[in-house]
Parts: structure tokens; sequence; C-alpha cells
């Protein structure tokens, strides 16, 4: 019985390895992290090379124009129901891209289209 290290303490579940799991768990104190610094320009890169902001954004009569200028989409024999989903994916996202540049007030705008 001297070498059954298990016979005189509790049983185990099947699956643990007898070692004290709480030891285990616990993190040796470190010292204080001391904070790196950090150089933006270094990151970013100069500041006074970006170009100008932008002032206002207006958008294209058609929205499909970039992509329909490489051809037909290539998915036979459903080339014409693929191209209608596409064309109404690219409208979304112009629109949706209207809106944001409408809420940061980007739009270009004609003063007499406003009235």
């Amino acid at each position: 019985m001297s070498g059954d290290r298990n016979a005189s303490g509790p049983r185990q579940r099947s699956g643990q390895s007898g070692r004290n799991d709480k030891k285990r768990k616990r993190k040796a104190k470190s010292k204080p992290k001391q904070q790196a610094s950090f150089d933006p320009v270094a990151f970013w890169g100069n500041p006074e090379l970006l170009p100008e902001p932008i002032e206002s954004v207006s958008s294209s009569p058609d929205v499909t124009a970039a992509v329909s200028s490489l051809g037909r989409i290539p998915i036979p024999p459903h080339e014409t129901a693929a191209q209608h989903s596409f064309q109404m994916v690219y409208q979304r996202a112009a629109m949706l891209a209207s809106a944001l540049a409408a809420a940061s007030d980007l739009n270009d705008v004609d003063e007499d289209e406003s009235e």
C-alpha cells in the first residue's frame, strides 16, 4: 500500500491529475507595467503631408458606371438576374453613403435645388 498515493486520501474524479489546480491558476505578483511611449508621428506619419480635408461630396448620377464598365457578370445562365441584384446593392450603398454625407453636412447641394 505504500506505492498507492490515493489510498489514504479522498477519491478523485476521473480526468483530474491530482495536482492542486488552485495553485496553478494563481499568478505571480508582477511589477507594475510601465506605460509605453507612443509617438503618433512615427505611427501615422507626418500630418503636414496629408491632403486637405474634403468640404463637400457630390453623388454620381450613375452609381453602377464603374462596375458596369467591366462587362457582364459571368454567372451563366443567371447573368441578367445577377446584374440586377448587384445594381440594387450598388444603389443602396450609394444611398447610404449619401445619407452619411448629409448627416455630416458634406452634401454638395446647389442653392437652386434646395428651393
